[in-house]
């Protein structure tokens, strides 16, 4: 399941994998699992000349109870506020937190550990995960930086999160 135009790119990787193509909003179910494919703010590009030609998103996971809020390389937007309009509170919410800096180049396609929490609150998410930070060397702050800067920010805030640590196995709970 995946944006329009990617299938043809993932199918190149993994040609006997069968791929659902969808624009925003589509969902598609599978015994008991419904997921969602939704708007995030980010470019989708993969050589020189070809800009746009994929539709980039994120994804509403649910089943079993249990909703799952997936980002996925996204800047912050309005796009954060409608969740709970349409689903109501996702359980969790994995959000991205690195490659932010600096802020002038960064802020449309990444969201900072700030903007990330601000979008959790926003979507009222029962448990807030941070994710995108600490592989790539593709931005001005340490590779550390996003996970101290995110723990401090939401110890003030007082936004319940989870910082897994490398390997760490997230069991995922019907949230209170």
């Amino acid at each position: 399941f995946c944006g329009l135009g990617t299938g043809e790119l993932i199918q190149g990787w993994f040609p006997e994998m069968k791929l659902i193509e969808a624009g925003w909003y589509q969902q598609m179910e599978d015994e008991g699992l419904k997921i969602t494919f939704l708007p995030a703010q980010h470019w989708s590009k993969r050589s020189v000349r070809d800009g746009g030609q994929r539709l980039w998103g994120a994804f509403m996971l649910q089943g079993n109870g249990i909703s799952l809020y997936y980002s996925g390389d996204t800047g912050y937007s309005s796009h954060f506020r409608e969740i709970p309009d349409l689903f109501g509170a996702p359980d969790y919410a994995l959000l991205g937190i690195g490659a932010y800096k600096p802020r002038w180049f960064m802020r449309p396609n990444h969201i900072s550990p700030y903007e990330s929490l601000t979008a959790a609150e926003e979507m009222h998410a029962g448990l807030t995960i941070p994710m995108h930070y600490g592989t790539f060397d593709l931005s001005d702050e340490p590779l550390h930086d996003p996970p101290k800067v995110f723990a401090t920010e939401a110890k003030k805030r007082k936004i319940p999160v989870k910082i897994p640590y490398l390997g760490e196995i997230v069991k995922l709970n019907k949230q209170k």
